[in-house]
């Protein structure tokens, strides 16, 4: 009992001082990304009937995009400030990402996470916002070259297809439809996780 107590210790005090780092990094991104895009007013707005059923989310980011093509392709007075920090930050990004022969991610602030009713928390890493835009597009590029070469029966971080990203259920079915088609003998199930 005492060394689970002092293993729980052990874990909270490792924690503690991994985060130490107080980091409002949501309020810096979304200042950021605000100067980076048309400001509201100019979106494309949307009739009832587009926006039944929709995610708000995808409606917004699509209104968003159609602003900024069109402001790109005929830019107004009042629009000078935005799309030249869009520029220098695209310049930046590409210049930093492609131009720099010992590229490294910043260090990321490490805050908390509850996981669970128990009291027990994970380390939660928040890169920068250049850097998490740096890897998604290497993420896309990667998953656009490689993803024809994975197994089919390979089941994560495919390209979503019909619309879908695959999950565990998918890997589930497909366990349940082999061992159908082969009832008899052994089957093997192979699953790693990076730490």
């Amino acid at each position: 009992m005492r060394a689970r107590i002092a293993k729980s210790r052990s874990n909270k005090e490792f924690l503690n001082r991994l985060c130490q780092a107080k980091v409002d990094v949501r309020s810096n991104t979304s200042e950021n990304i605000c100067k980076l895009l048309p400001p509201r007013k100019v979106w494309q707005k949307y009739r009832i009937k587009e926006r039944d059923g929709k995610n708000s989310l995808d409606l917004n980011a699509r209104a968003i995009e159609k602003a900024t093509h069109s402001r790109l392709r005929n830019p107004m007075g009042s629009d000078a400030t935005w799309i030249g920090n869009l520029h220098e930050f695209t310049v930046r990004i590409r210049n930093r990402a492609l131009n720099t022969p010992d590229f490294r991610f910043h260090t990321p602030a490490v805050r908390p996470d509850p996981k669970g009713i128990d009291g027990n928390h994970r380390a939660i890493a928040i890169y920068r916002f250049e850097d998490r835009i740096i890897s998604t597009l290497l993420t896309r590029y990667l998953r656009e070259r490689f993803d024809g070469q994975l197994s089919h029966c390979s089941y994560a971080f495919r390209e979503p297809k019909d619309g879908r990203c695959t999950s565990h259920h998918d890997a589930i079915d497909d366990i349940y439809s082999f061992r159908g088609r082969h009832p008899e003998g052994s089957l093997w199930v192979a699953e790693c996780d990076i730490r």
